[in-house]
């Protein structure tokens, strides 16, 4: 479980203060330091576009990464998995910048291009790679390109670690 601590004296992180307060969650982290930094972007001004954002993260909390990880665990379909996707296209998941929408879908994907690329899993041998080839079709050209982009970024590729990413086993 993800946690940051806030407020509080300059401690070890490690050992925070109880004058700390406790943030878990990943996606309320994310809503947190959209609003720590309300000029970065993260979260947009425009209160349709900010709904849509919190619209992205509960569709792919439901339809991306519940599927990805039954799919993971051996308990469900690739089919589900290409089936909760393909509501993702486009050049970000809102708009036409990185929102905390892009960011709480980008650890998803990450696991979702080793899934594919290693076929790591409790599913069928094999059913990894082949979610793979279903996703280099036309269907998922904007999908593919959008994972590319979103795993492109900088600040990700500095900061996820591939082996705590994938943690062993489920």
């Amino acid at each position: 479980v993800l946690t940051v601590t806030y407020g509080g004296p300059s401690v070890d992180p490690e050992d925070p203060s109880p004058l700390s307060t406790k943030i878990t969650e990943s996606n309320v982290i994310l809503e947190f330091l959209a609003d720590l930094y309300p000029d970065s972007g993260l979260l947009p001004k425009d209160p349709v576009s900010r709904a849509k954002v919190r619209f992205f993260i509960d569709a792919s909390t439901k339809h991306v990464e519940g599927p990805l990880y039954d799919f993971l665990r051996g308990d469900g379909s690739y089919e589900n998995v290409l089936k909760g996707i393909e509501f993702v296209h486009g050049d970000f998941a809102v708009g036409d910048h990185y929102t905390i929408a892009d960011a709480c879908i980008s650890l998803h994907l990450a696991r979702l291009k080793i899934i594919t690329k290693t076929d790591l899993g409790q599913f069928p041998v094999g059913l990894g790679f082949k979610l793979g080839e279903e996703l280099k079709g036309p269907k998922f050209i904007k999908f593919t390109k959008y994972v590319d982009q979103i795993l492109g970024r900088p600040s990700l590729k500095q900061t996820y670690d591939k082996v705590r990413i994938f943690p062993l086993p489920w």
